[in-house]
């Protein structure tokens, strides 16, 4: 081989080195992305799937799902009343947990 061919091997050999370090790099910040939005639910997630690739797709899912709802702050007074709506779920015994659910989810949809 002559200098030229050398210096073209060792190119290519530099380009695909380079690739798979920013490859990794961006699957690492990927990862650190979606462990910090998601918390305990990554572990979860990616337990239940096997495989932190499919894990993190099913997450990124979720993401961009998420982004087609119209998500608008609560008013202080609709923040209060679900607060004390939710806090009384758990007091309920089984048989009035369920009207009380669907009374609280009704109040959710119908926008108030």
């Amino acid at each position: 081989m002559n200098q030229n061919q050398l210096l073209i091997v060792f190119l290519v050999i530099a380009v695909i080195a380079v690739a798979a370090v920013a490859f990794a790099v961006m699957r690492k910040r990927r990862s650190q992305k979606l462990r910090e939005r998601f918390g305990p639910e990554y572990d979860r997630v990616v337990r239940r799937e096997g495989d932190v690739g499919k894990g993190e797709g099913v997450l990124e899912f979720r993401e961009k799902r998420r982004e087609k709802f119209k998500i608008r702050p609560l008013s202080p007074t609709d923040k209060s009343s679900f607060g004390h709506r939710w806090n009384e779920v758990p007091r309920l015994s089984n048989g009035r947990l369920r009207s009380a659910r669907c009374r609280h989810f009704r109040g959710l949809s119908s926008g108030r």
